[in-house]
């Protein structure tokens, strides 16, 4: 079925898409890779198909083919944000710096929105520009990534040797006057972390042990 449905609808990606996850989970990677080819071929993809396409293409093992998939003119940030992690598996540093100059460019002469100033810390993290990331999430005041933003902030500040500020601003969202309990639980879990890892197993479990206090 999955072989006859391009054939009936040869303008169609998800088609190619559905043959190429048939032929690809019976072991046939050329066919896959012929099919995804197709897909790629056809006019007007719009961005769910592509990334269909990509996660594809990345299931093959391919990222790098993946990214390059993605990398269109005027992309958003679904695109961006999915080409940054398949360049990051693909082990393509000259890739990522290529790609956060594209998204960077022209930066100082205009206001970024929030998500493209988190793409830009997300990529600085992928390239261990540790205080250029920093900088860009601390841009954010508003939006959907003001709050992961915060929690990167926290994490960037203990690599970079800040612990106890990184510790301080943990405890800040804890208790803060904050509408996502997704948030808290993650700034308990992110502290105790952080104290695993300097293997301070007493501040650990009393971390923990806060979280567990405040949650049903």
């Amino acid at each position: 079925l999955a072989a006859a449905v391009p054939q009936k609808f040869p303008q169609e990606p998800r088609a190619f898409i559905w043959l190429a996850e048939s032929a690809r989970e019976a072991g046939d990677k050329v066919a896959a890779q012929a099919a995804i080819k197709s897909a790629l071929a056809l006019p007007d993809l719009d961005n769910q198909t592509r990334l269909q396409i990509a996660a594809q293409l990345d299931a093959l093992g391919d990222p790098a083919a993946s990214a390059k998939a993605l990398d269109i003119p005027d992309a958003d940030e679904s695109l961006i944000g999915a080409r940054a992690t398949y360049l990051l598996r693909a082990k393509d540093q000259d890739g990522l710096a290529k790609l956060y100059k594209e998204i960077n460019k022209g930066s100082a002469d205009k206001s970024l929105p929030a998500t493209r100033l988190f793409l830009l810390g997300q990529i600085s993290e992928m390239r261990e520009e540790h205080e250029t990331a920093l900088g860009w999430y601390q841009k954010i005041t508003a939006g959907m990534p003001w709050e992961q933003s915060r929690l990167r902030i926290a994490l960037l500040l203990d690599k970079l040797g800040r612990s106890d500020e990184a510790i301080a601003r943990l405890r800040e969202i804890q208790a803060g006057d904050v509408e996502s309990g997704e948030l808290i639980r993650d700034a308990y879990l992110f502290e105790a972390d952080l104290h695993q890892r300097a293997k301070r197993g007493n501040e650990e479990l009393a971390a923990l042990s806060r979280g567990i206090s405040i949650f049903e």
